[in-house]
């Protein structure tokens, strides 16, 4: 299983977020008005697992977008991404979101699909979340 991260792999997740109402007190550039759906992604440049935990390092933001009619983009704080965990009825905390975990370096790409729980920001840029693994690819 994978277990520690070098300082120069970059960690990716985008989870889909099924709620068009999480956003309603978020950041002014979002429209509601249809009600889209938003993925997020983070990045960062190092990350750990230990047991069920994965910890992100140097999460500088977190970006946001929709698909088709409204597409719309923008960041947000990791703060301010943790903040949102709780608000709405059909929220993060109720309906743990999936996320992709990417890890790009020179033995080869390795994924994972997990669902995130709990996140924890400290000190910033370092987030930790307890996961579920749900599917690993790992290269040959």
């Amino acid at each position: 299983m994978i277990t520690a991260y070098r300082t120069y792999t970059l960690i990716l997740i985008a989870m889909i977020l099924s709620i068009g109402a999480l956003f309603a007190q978020g950041e002014h550039v979002i429209d509601d008005s249809k009600n889209p759906e938003y993925l997020f992604s983070l990045a960062s440049m190092s990350g750990a697992i230990e047991g069920n935990t994965l910890t992100l390092k140097g999460v500088p933001l977190v970006v946001y977008f929709s698909d088709r009619p409204v597409r719309v983009s923008g960041h947000i704080s990791l703060e301010k991404f943790i903040g949102l965990w709780k608000k709405g009825e059909d929220n993060f905390k109720a309906d743990p979101p999936n996320a992709e975990l990417a890890i790009y370096d020179e033995s080869g790409d390795k994924h994972a699909v997990l669902i995130i729980s709990s996140p924890f920001p400290d000190m910033g840029r370092i987030l930790t979340l307890d996961y579920n693994l749900r599917w690993l690819s790992m290269p040959d």
